[in-house]
């Protein structure tokens, strides 16, 4: 180790290969090239901060060198998805020796090796993300896997765009050398890149979705032949009722369709259709159910007629909505007595009028057409109980006698603890009930078959973390003890804190081996994770530093300073609002940082490249009854390429913002009127087409507020 520490890294000025040389050595002959070199001839490798080595880079053949060696280490992965194909610290030493070395064939070398290696492994790294994007799928973990593809094809576009101008810029290059004195064998050699360059980015193809990859489409296509052909034995064609499946929801033929998804759930994407029709978007008081919208106000709930609310409401004494199935509404009313309403029909049944179900609340599981709920038993006197209820028959199913708390869903498991304080995990498929443990427990997560959980020892702010795994023997094993909190769980990796509130340590273990290792003796959490690395934060709420930490050999990386909230990655690049409130990005090592906007409020979607947050732009002044002046901050909702261009205004004077999904943003506009109350306007903004669309209008409050 002593040994390791006294070596320092070296370029040959001649070959510009890299050496590692003692520091008490002299002089040294170049295995490269066989030319004696001189420690003091030679550049050393960064050891200062980037701006500093750049600068005292002297002559273009170090600089070719250092460009080299620069490549060798930098973070290609990350960097894969940038709308760029340029390395931003390498312009810097491009420009400056292009102009002042120009006369010199190597400047010109070295502006087409700065052009060409990250072209090249950009091209080179989308065969590779379209794997990752496979694995994230056939993981389970869809939604990241949409997303992440999503980024990778508007880098592909971007660079494919740009690829007549990379060839441009390249045979420019190459053309200057020769003229400049490079030789006929090195000329050639330019050229063939060129052409290799030209033949890569022609052949760079893309699935439209991340379905169409070869290896989730063929895991996709054997469970649908092998669920075609089980309903094949009974006489049913697959295809046909899948395609009449589309036909109903083109037609708004909502019942119809849900009872055909139900039947054929988990053939193609039936499972998503079903999900989405299923699910009541709910806005504030506005709420989105197959569809449709409607206003809950008070204790009743009004349908929308030509954008605005009914003269009567079409459920009165509605106390909670439980479940939303195609065109039905399960609710509790005030009186704890469950109904089911049609919103076809416009009718209400009562699930058994002797009885009231106290305390019912729902929960949430994998499956969108079901009621899964617990309520207190024996008209509030009794356990609380877990139940399945069939919105189509009404038919209730008791589950478990005994669920006093219920600590989570996930992966087809429900992990709940009985009066007792004894905790197990039921599930929900084959109805198996495994005992967990004795003692009362904190939920972290699921993955795969296993559940981590904390308990708490020897304090609440001291937790032991635990993993139980089902088929394992034993179930349960111990992870870590005294842990202050769970981060963030990444596959195989948890990420946990040791400490108190005031000062902790960042570590993390592996679920399969078991082992652990500190990564920061100073950390506050981790922030976000992607397939390398893990992005954690130190310091107060209002001015933190971020690093970023290797997840294969655990090395951190200080990325900057003056961070008050990261927003995440979108496009290779890290975005994050600074002290000041700005809007910033820069390169997953750091580098390359750029402010985009000043006084951002709150990111909304990183979406195809680009950009949908709120800002603060315009400060308002009033007057009270009284007289009295007061100032009301103002947002916008704007929308800026992930490079920083394209700036717009979507939006003025946006009082609420939400997103509906991946690709639509609602939000509300305020106005007082003259009877003392608020007019609201309620609209959607497409990301996709940039139109938005007005979607209701009321009032709030005053003489004529409903």
């Amino acid at each position: 180790m002593e040994k390791e520490k006294r070596l320092r890294l070296l370029y040959c000025p001649h070959c510009t290969h890299s050496l590692k040389i003692a520091n008490d050595v002299r002089k040294v002959i170049c295995p490269y090239c066989g030319i004696p070199v001189r420690p003091t001839q030679t550049p050393s490798a960064p050891t200062q901060n980037e701006a500093d080595v750049l600068a005292d880079i002297a002559d273009v053949r170090t600089a070719l060198a250092f460009v080299r060696f620069f490549f060798d280490s930098f973070d290609w992965d990350a960097w894969v998805l940038a709308h760029r194909y340029t390395v931003e610290q390498t312009e810097q030493l491009v420009s400056r020796f292009l102009q002042s070395a120009c006369n010199d064939a190597a400047a010109w070398m070295l502006a087409f090796e700065c052009i060409y290696t990250p072209v090249l492994k950009k091209a080179q790294g989308f065969s590779l993300a379209v794997t990752a994007a496979a694995d994230l799928y056939t993981q389970n973990q869809k939604k990241e896997a949409a997303a992440y593809f999503d980024s990778l094809r508007q880098a592909v576009a971007f660079t494919q765009n740009k690829s007549s101008e990379i060839i441009r810029l390249l045979t420019y290059y190459t053309e200057n050398a020769k003229l400049f004195g490079a030789n006929e064998n090195d000329c050639a050699v330019l050229h063939e890149k060129i052409q290799h360059i030209q033949t890569v980015l022609t052949e760079i193809q893309l699935p439209r979705t991340v379905e169409e990859i070869p290896a989730v489409k063929a895991n996709l296509d054997t469970n649908n032949r092998a669920m075609s052909e089980r309903f094949a034995e009974v006489g049913i064609d697959l295809e046909v009722e899948y395609r009449k499946i589309g036909n109903q929801l083109a037609q708004k033929q909502v019942k119809e369709a849900v009872n055909a998804l139900q039947r054929f759930k988990g053939y193609k994407n039936t499972a998503t259709l079903l999900k989405d029709v299923n699910r009541c978007y709910r806005f504030l008081e506005i709420l989105q159910i197959a569809g449709r919208l409607y206003i809950e106000k008070g204790n009743a709930l009004y349908a929308l007629e030509n954008g605005k609310p009914s003269a009567e409401p079409i459920i009165r004494g509605l106390a909670k909505i439980l479940l939303t199935n195609a065109d039905r509404i399960l609710y509790l009313d005030v009186k704890n007595k469950l109904l089911q309403f049609d919103l076809t029909e416009k009718t209400s049944i009562e699930f058994d009028r002797k009885r009231t179900f106290p305390e019912m609340t729902a929960v949430e599981t994998d499956d969108p057409c079901s009621l899964y709920c617990t309520y207190r038993s024996k008209e509030g006197k009794g356990p609380k109980v877990f139940a399945r209820i069939n919105p189509e028959t009404m038919a209730e199913t008791v589950l478990l006698e005994d669920t006093a708390t219920i600590h989570g869903t996930g992966n087809g498991i429900l992990l709940f603890a009985d009066s007792r304080g004894e905790t197990f995990a039921f599930f929900l498929a084959s109805g198996e009930v495994f005992p967990v443990c004795r003692n009362r427990i904190e939920l972290c997560g699921f993955e795969e078959n296993s559940i981590l959980y904390t308990r708490n020892a020897p304090t609440a702010d001291n937790k032991n973390l635990y993993v139980f795994t089902i088929g394992q023997d034993p179930h349960e094993r111990l992870l870590a003890s005294n842990i202050y909190s769970v981060c963030v769980i990444n596959g195989n990796l948890v990420y946990y804190t040791i400490g108190n509130k005031l000062q902790k340590s960042l570590y993390c273990v592996d679920l399969q081996s078991g082992q652990d290792e500190q990564l920061l003796k100073i950390a506050d959490t981790v922030e976000l994770t992607d397939r390398h690395y893990a992005y954690a934060t130190v310091g107060d709420a209002n001015n933190r530093i971020l690093y970023r930490i290797d997840t294969q050999n655990h090395k951190q990386t200080n990325i900057t300073d003056g961070v008050r909230t990261l927003c995440g990655m979108h496009c290779g690049r890290l975005y994050y609002a600074d002290t000041d409130g700005n809007l910033c990005s820069c390169l997953p090592d750091g580098t390359g940082k750029l402010v985009l906007f000043a006084d951002m409020r709150k990111m909304l979607i990183m979406q195809n490249g680009m950009l949908f947050f709120l800002a603060a732009d315009e400060i308002h002044s009033f007057r009270d009854e009284e007289g009295n002046l007061h100032t009301k901050e103002l947002q916008s909702l704007y929308s800026i390429h992930a490079d920083g261009t394209q700036l717009q205004k979507i939006a003025h004077a946006v009082s609420d913002t939400q997103c509906f999904n991946d690709k639509e943003i609602d939000f509300f506009k305020n106005a007082a009127t003259s009877d003392g109350g608020s007019a609201r306007w309620m609209f959607r903004y497409d990301t996709k087409s940039g139109e938005t669309f007005k979607l209701l209008e009321y009032t709030v409050g005053g003489k004529k507020g409903k």
